[in-house]
């Protein structure tokens, strides 16, 4: 998958030094912080001795421009010259749902964030964008817009949301990081921790000014100031991702304009905030325009201690920025009331007979489901398609297929339903190719012993085959990825009742009995889990796959997973190789897997199922048909007698192979004609 190349790509680049062109302070592996020639022992450091303290959010506001002309003059309600505050955006109408995904980058020994602390950061943004009882975001506005990390991937995987990168560049909030890391910027908020270029966080611009969707849009948090796990005071309550993401959502700072008097067509463009002169810290209580200063709004610049609020009109401005701005990135409603389940899990090639599916959906509230709605959408080579899915009563399934479809197509396919109400849940998009033929050679499921072999260094976490445990919860798989009940997992225990079952200490390599891949086409899958994401030093340890052209004497790379991945976190990955790609057809081939323990404190958990060998191919088509024309005819009968007697090789008009053209093959002609 392309985006496991990426991230090898930021595991393996940049040295720990600033390049020529970077602007702004540099941190180092050391945790040093050196900027123009200066050097400073720590960000705390850095924030004291920097004037004005304007660096608690780097959003530009000096020339606010809209970027977007409308939306049919609706946008205009939340444009960067007015908001029109209008009950249609008022919080009650409905809920707002916001996939996010997380982009810890870090330099090595700085800047990395544990998958709790990522969570934690998701769960201060909930706190306070819906005011939740008993929470620092209490006493503030319901918006009624809530944050989710992603479940599926770009490329329709499941996901837990986070990805690491280990480059000091990137750390540094240089080299155009977003190119290779954002998912969908118009289906996804990227939210990437760094050094935010010496600022405790800023988003590039606003959504009004043209940037939603740009592989540049994204919120930018200091990493030491980011979650309940900061170590940035007073900013170190998750506060300054609330903010950050005000301003994703089309909020100015509360002293934007100082004390201009205009309400919802000058300063802030919001009129239930009072007016500020200047920015506000600490937790005080000024009234620099008449009024008391809204030091208490997430939009100042106050500490976090003190930040609890939301207006009721900020609430709204930022829900019409939704509706026209960012219209396909949230989703609506309280969720869909509908899991949907495959019972086969997808595969990467369909014969052309067509695709069946069969799909299980559970309503979590009864009569949710909408009966007409079901559907299974694909395209071939681009061109859509959709056919409706029937329940099989028996089974409890709803079923449908393609019908046939052309060999070498290009598919790409889903499946959807939608509650009474409208709101649609949906598996996919799963990309396939066709074939007219697909011959197993090999495949191995490990339902029984097939003669793999374990080895390595490792102390603990050796590859065992079972049933994978489903009362532990360490980033281990609980489930096969076909159904199947056995898989080669590492470990697979309980340990006792703790589940400290992983892979520590070295190395675990599984090794294959002696496969035969001497035909030219042979294609080697396979569906492996791993899991580098949590522990104190996540991101450190690689998954490895290596292939043997000669039992086991000098071994290939296939693939080389890294633990700071987006398939490191988790997730059955099924992937496909032709073997004659990376060695010469053979006959003593081996795989092996093999899982490792180089980090300092993580958890690695990998596995491995269904490893298969299969010849894929297409029909040639009508063999008397030698003209191709898409006809038998009278052209194809005087080519064939043309050559009639002994022929050589090729010799197309000898039919049935026997090398002589002659009347079996006159005959063969005859049965096919059209």
């Amino acid at each position: 998958m392309m985006i496991s190349a990426i991230f090898a790509l930021g595991f393996f680049a940049s040295a720990d030094v600033p390049p020529p062109d970077h602007v702004g302070p540099w941190q180092y592996a050391d945790g040093r912080i050196v900027e123009d020639d200066i050097t400073y022992s720590d960000w705390e450091a850095y924030f004291t001795a920097r004037p004005g303290r304007l660096w608690r959010c780097g959003i530009d506001t000096e020339s606010i421009e809209d970027g977007i002309n409308g939306f049919g003059g609706s946008g205009a309600d939340c444009s960067l010259s007015s908001t029109n505050p209008s009950p249609v955006y008022d919080p009650s109408v409905t809920l707002y749902r916001i996939p996010c995904v997380v982009h810890v980058i870090s330099n090595g020994s700085q800047g990395n964030l544990s998958v709790d602390c990522v969570e934690s950061g998701i769960r201060i943004l909930n706190e306070d964008f819906l005011a939740l009882p008993g929470t620092n975001g209490a006493p503030g506005t319901d918006v009624q817009i809530e944050f989710f990390l992603a479940e599926i991937d770009p490329d329709g995987n499941p996901t837990n949301g986070i990805t690491f990168s280990n480059n000091s560049t990137w750390f540094n909030d240089g080299g155009n990081y977003w190119n290779s890391l954002a998912w969908d910027p118009s289906r996804y908020m990227n939210i990437y921790t760094n050094t935010a270029s010496g600022n405790l966080g800023y988003v590039p611009g606003f959504p009004q000014q043209g940037i939603a969707g740009d592989t540049s849009d994204r919120v930018v948090v200091l990493w030491s100031s980011y979650g309940d796990c900061s170590t940035q005071a007073p900013y170190d309550l998750g506060r300054t991702l609330t903010h950050e993401v005000g301003h994703y959502l089309g909020l100015l700072h509360t002293f934007q304009g100082g004390c201009d008097s205009g309400c919802s067509t000058s300063g802030d463009l919001v009129c239930d905030t009072n007016s500020e002169s200047q920015p506000n810290f600490g937790c005080g209580t000024p009234s620099s325009c008449g009024s008391l200063d809204p030091v208490n709004n997430y939009m100042d610049y106050s500490d976090d201690a003190c930040m609890n609020q939301f207006t009721a009109d900020q609430a709204r401005r930022m829900r019409c920025t939704l509706e026209f701005y960012r219209s396909d990135l949230p989703e609506v409603g309280p969720g869909v009331p509908l899991n949907l389940t495959l019972d086969a899990a997808p595969e990467s090639t369909i014969e052309s007979a067509g695709l069946t599916v069969s799909l299980q959906i559970e309503e979590t509230e009864p009569g949710a489901l909408d009966p007409n709605s079901p559907t299974l959408d694909y395209t071939v080579d681009g061109s859509p398609n959709s056919t409706p899915l029937t329940l099989n009563p028996t089974s409890d399934r709803w079923v449908g297929a393609t019908g046939p479809l052309p060999c070498t197509a290009s598919i790409s396919w889903s499946v959807a339903a939608s509650d009474v109400t409208g709101g649609e849940r949906r598996l996919g998009s799963f990309d396939a190719t066709v074939v007219d033929n697909l011959d197993v050679l090999f495949i191995d499921e490990f339902e029984a012993n097939g003669g793999w072999t374990v080895g390595g260094t490792a102390t603990d976490g050796q590859w065992t085959r079972g049933i994978p445990i489903t009362s532990c919860d360490r980033g281990n798989p609980t489930s096969t990825p076909d159904g199947s009940s056995n898989a080669f997992l590492t470990d697979n225990s309980t340990n006792g009742g703790d589940c400290n079952s992983d892979v520590d200490g070295g190395e675990t390599i599984l090794t294959s009995p002696i496969l035969d891949v001497s035909n030219p086409e042979a294609v080697l899958s396979y569906w492996r889990w791993h899991n580098n994401s949590t522990g104190a030093s996540p991101g450190g340890d690689p998954f490895t796959v290596e292939i043997s052209p000669n039992n086991g004497s000098t071994w290939v790379n296939l693939e080389t997973v890294p633990g700071n991945s987006s398939e490191s976190s988790g997730g059955w990955v099924r992937k496909e190789f032709r073997v004659a790609d990376f060695v010469t057809p053979t006959d003593t081939l081996r795989i092996r897997f093999i899982s490792s323990d180089i980090g300092d404190g993580s958890v690695v958990e990998s596995a491995v199922d269904r490893v298969e060998i299969s010849v894929q191919s297409c029909d040639t088509g009508e063999p008397a048909d030698f003209d191709g024309d898409g006809d038998v005819d009278f052209e194809d009968l005087i080519a064939l007698l043309s050559t009639f007697g002994p022929c050589g090789s090729p010799c197309p008009t000898d039919i049935n192979g026997d090398g002589s053209v002659g009347f079996q093959d006159v005959l063969l002609l005859l049965s096919s004609w059209s």
